[in-house]
């Protein structure tokens, strides 16, 4: 399990398919941390996630859960800067359709929307918060966050 994960926008697509296949692996925070560049502990969220210490500039934050037991996936977190995040539709292309969740889980500016594969025994969900187009506006489906995890079916 050593293979770096390429976390550059043109290679999203194929790198969350990568992801989903690692955590089917069942790896630790560590290991998976690891794989996306040197991590420590999130100052902010102290032994609930580890902070990639420099990802690349489009990002605020890349982050790996540490679950507080084996029963707990791990979650795999990606958090763009504002319109810097890879298109929703394009990542549909590679990845498949975006299933649009109920309206109550929304936030006031994100749809979220989510995405299943199913990876050695394992359901990947993929939960993406797209952000709105602005008013007047008809396009804009930059994605802000992405949040990964594989659990046991």
């Amino acid at each position: 399990m050593n293979t770096t994960l390429d976390l550059r926008l043109e290679h999203l697509g194929t790198t969350l398919d990568q992801v989903c296949a690692v955590l089917a692996q069942q790896p630790t925070a560590a290991e998976l941390a690891s794989r996306l560049g040197p991590a420590v502990n999130d100052p902010l969220n102290r032994g609930e996630w580890l902070l990639i210490e420099s990802p690349p500039p489009q990002y605020e934050s890349v982050r790996v859960s540490i679950p507080r037991s084996k029963a707990d996936p791990i979650q795999f977190s990606l958090r763009f800067r504002p319109e810097q995040g890879p298109s929703a539709l394009a990542l549909a292309q590679v990845l498949g359709p975006w299933e649009e969740l109920p309206v109550e889980t929304h936030l006031p500016e994100f749809d979220q929307r989510h995405l299943s594969k199913t990876v050695r025994g394992y359901v990947c969900a993929i939960i993406a918060s797209v952000e709105r187009p602005a008013e007047g506006e008809t396009s804009g489906d930059h994605v802000r966050e992405l949040t990964i995890y594989a659990d046991r079916f």
